[in-house]
């Protein structure tokens, strides 16, 4: 037997290298974990630009194309609860609901997608909610799933390193029971907008 044969194939060969470095990697330990999440999350704000590595996320979730949107709440939007203040519209405005996510982006290391609804009258778009935050607007992304069809969150780190530590979180929320309030819940819960615009000033 030559000793290609006993080595494997190229295509064996070049999967065990891969594999063997991904085991001599270092374990993550509580300061980097830390300065990594800190620095995909923090800066964590509205897209500026559709770049190659937001275009791509988006692909993987919808077939539709994400659309800037401008935050107009009414004053008694609730924080929070972006199905019960669009259910609140229709019921005053009549229209429909749209469901997606907003896409949220750290430049170059980390994308997000959250679960939104928007409401439209068959034309327009137009996010009746707001972001704590205080962002102004927001990179929708329409789908054609109902609200609860999709997960409430979906995260990718542009690095391995960084996606080992996204998997790590994703490991320990998946033992961690978390109870989802209701539409009806959440309302009743919830600050509105007026309630918080207030003590800001």
């Amino acid at each position: 037997m030559g000793e290609a044969k006993r080595r494997g194939s190229k295509e064996f060969r070049v999967s065990h290298a891969i594999e063997s470095g991904k085991k001599r990697q270092e374990p993550i330990g509580q300061i980097e974990y830390i300065n990594r999440t800190k620095a995909m999350f923090d800066p964590l704000t509205t897209p500026s630009e559709i770049d190659a590595i937001v275009k791509d996320f988006c692909a993987s979730l919808s077939d539709h194309m994400p659309v800037m949107l401008e935050c107009q709440p009414e004053p008694w939007s609730r924080q929070q609860s972006c199905d019960g203040n669009v259910f609140r519209y229709i019921e005053l405005n009549g229209g429909s609901a749209v469901c997606g996510y907003i896409i949220w982006y750290t430049d170059q290391l980390y994308v997000e997608a959250e679960r939104h609804m928007v409401w439209t009258d068959g034309s327009v778009l137009r996010d009746v909610s707001f972001v704590a935050s205080g962002e102004k607007s927001i990179l929708f992304l329409p789908d054609q799933l109902k609200f609860d069809e999709r997960p409430g969150k979906v995260r990718h780190a542009v690095n391995a390193r960084d996606a080992e530590i996204i998997h790590m979180i994703e490991a320990h929320e998946s033992r961690v029971q978390v109870l989802r309030a209701s539409t009806e819940e959440s309302w009743n819960m919830m600050p509105s907008y007026e309630q918080l615009s207030r003590r800001a000033k």
